[in-house]
């Protein structure tokens, strides 16, 4: 069964027309393919061409085949059939479908085919040809030392994030973390925290906090109390306990996001 043949070399105009007539559903054998390929093919192995598993041979039977060229063929007649049905086998450009009227022979050429299994492991990943736009971002430090938190004294390098992850008119830095009393939060020991420079929060936001001009930590901006609000701990460890900021305290950033490795490159 072969389906949308297409034809190489010269091909008069009545032949052609033919063959586009009949390309669905045709049946031909090796004389009548000559000059075509197709989509798919389905070839038949007869009896003439076996293979001897305990032999570890090729068999030619002359008796078995209903081709007179065949019947005519020398001594390597061996060699003829293998060569034929290699050219049936080879004109299906995008598959084909093969039937084995010898069993062993079908045993043969099972055992001769990879499984998806066996190359897999030959399988190169193709890397996407889409590139990502990149901004440099400072890594500050931790301990500003009565220098403003994103001042050049501060700054210890740049780190590319994805352009994505930036919106349009904030000022952002990076902050490594410190300790384990956001863990809860999703934030864990030396993580490298996006922020958004601002100094006014809302209840719930991971803020960083500039205590004292000098320590800087990140905590839950607490819902007001008295006037007060407390910058929460969200960790596994109980000796975090919550802050009550003085009058020199402030807020100095906003967490974004925590980047991970596959969103920076530093």
């Amino acid at each position: 069964m072969i389906s949308r043949c297409r034809g190489k070399g010269k091909t008069d105009s009545s032949s052609l027309r033919e063959s586009r007539q009949l390309r669905l559903n045709q049946i031909g054998s090796i004389y009548t393919i000559q000059g075509f390929e197709f989509d798919y093919v389905g070839v038949i192995i007869g009896p003439d061409l076996v293979y001897n598993f305990e032999n570890q041979t090729w068999i030619a039977l002359r008796e078995k085949s209903a081709d007179s060229v065949v019947k005519r063929s020398g001594e390597k007649l061996v060699d003829l059939l293998k060569n034929t049905y290699r050219v049936l086998l080879t004109r299906g450009m995008k598959g084909c479908y093969v039937y084995f009227v010898d069993k062993e022979t079908e045993k043969f050429f099972k055992s001769r085919i990879e499984t998806r299994e066996s190359y897999q492991k030959y399988v190169t990943p193709v890397l996407s040809p889409i590139t990502i736009d990149m901004i440099r971002v400072p890594l500050v430090g931790s301990a500003p030392c009565g220098n403003p938190l994103v001042g050049e004294q501060n700054i210890e390098d740049y780190i590319l994030v994805e352009k994505s992850k930036i919106k349009p008119g904030f000022r952002y830095f990076i902050l490594r973390a410190e300790g384990d009393s956001m863990n809860l939060a999703g934030i864990n020991d030396d993580d490298l925290v996006l922020c958004r420079l601002q100094e006014k929060a809302d209840t719930g936001d991971r803020v960083i906090a500039l205590l004292g001009g000098e320590n800087v930590t990140i905590k839950e901006y607490g819902p007001r109390k008295d006037g007060i609000r407390l910058l929460i701990p969200r960790s596994t460890n109980k000796k975090h306990m919550p802050i009550t900021p003085g009058e020199s305290d402030s807020v100095q950033g906003i967490v974004q996001e925590v980047i991970k490795p596959s969103g920076l490159i530093q």
